[in-house]
């Protein structure tokens, strides 16, 4: 059981951290935190916007999946979207069924065929090469790839 003394204490505690959240809550902004929901909406606006360029140009070329002859619903990424320095880049993307998309994450390997038939193995290097490269973009580099993108143009 506890004492008096204890429970005081503990009393205490808990009106010092309401007080402590009461303040924060009344801070008029917190920049810390309004930049980061801020790039982070840009980026999924970024990859909105690249999807549906990419799955446009990809209906008008093929027509469907360019792996099947399913219809076309998601933008399938040659080399992951982690790599930020092509995660944008228009020769890295293909429009895909849901199937292949899928599919491409536990076994790329006929997927890289394709793109070697497609489009050569130098093009390959090419864009390994490019995706090895940092890239480090500014929210100001990101407003401005999305301006272009909708707008309809995008990277090579």
């Amino acid at each position: 059981m506890r004492s008096f003394t204890e429970f005081l204490a503990k009393k205490e505690k808990s009106k010092a951290r309401k007080a402590r959240r009461q303040k924060k809550a009344n801070e008029p902004w917190r920049p810390d935190k309004i930049k980061a929901a801020d790039r982070k909406n840009l980026i999924a606006r970024l990859d909105s916007a690249f999807s549906i360029l990419i799955r446009i140009r990809t209906k008008r070329e093929i027509g469907h999946c360019a792996f099947c002859p399913k219809p076309i619903e998601h933008c399938f990424h040659f080399i992951t979207r982690a790599k930020y320095s092509i995660r944008w880049d228009s020769r890295n993307a293909i429009g895909s069924c849901r199937g292949c998309n899928y599919r491409n994450e536990f076994d790329p390997h006929n997927f890289v065929y394709y793109f070697i038939r497609r489009w050569g193995q130098q093009s390959l290097n090419d864009l390994i090469r490019d995706g090895n490269r940092v890239a480090k973009f500014s929210n100001d580099d990101l407003r401005a790839m999305l301006v272009e993108m909708q707008n309809g143009r995008m990277s090579p």
